[in-house]
């Protein structure tokens, strides 16, 4: 993108949750996928008509995955004809599926780990927005 004129309008909120929306409506992103492509078409038509930018689309090639789900069943080792705690989750990208592992579910120690089904725990990071803002070098509020 080429700075090329001034700024045709100032973002409104309004205006930024509509422009989300319509990249939502796009549906999966993911590299190689058709709401990816779009989402690349709008997203230049758009630099385009608020400036101040001339906008080029180049082909860039990457890899494509396809999503799956993923599930886990887990018997208990106090009854293992009992029935399985059912889990379900989504793929890691570029992994593949088997049928029938029979394997211990242990927590992750990369010294018992290999020929297991591994778990570690994840814990996500939880900020307040006044934190976050602090730390930012550049913060737009089109409600001032």
């Amino acid at each position: 993108m080429v700075p090329n004129r001034a700024i045709k309008h100032t973002p409104t909120a309004e205006g930024m949750l509509a422009d989300i929306e319509a990249i939502l409506a796009f549906g999966i992103r993911q590299p190689g996928h058709s709401g990816d492509r779009h989402a690349e078409v709008w997203a230049a038509r758009r630099f385009a008509e608020v400036g101040p930018y001339d906008v080029a689309l180049e082909p860039v090639e990457v890899q494509m995955w396809e999503y799956g789900e993923a599930t886990l069943d887990v018997w208990s080792p106090d009854d293992p004809a009992g029935p399985p705690h059912h889990f379900e989750g989504f793929a890691l990208p570029y992994t593949e599926w088997c049928r029938d592992l029979d394997r211990d579910l242990v927590a992750f120690d990369p010294l018992t780990a290999k020929d297991r089904i591994v778990v570690e725990p994840l814990t996500l990071t939880e900020l307040p927005q006044s934190l976050l803002r602090e730390w930012a070098t550049f913060v737009f509020d089109p409600e001032g």
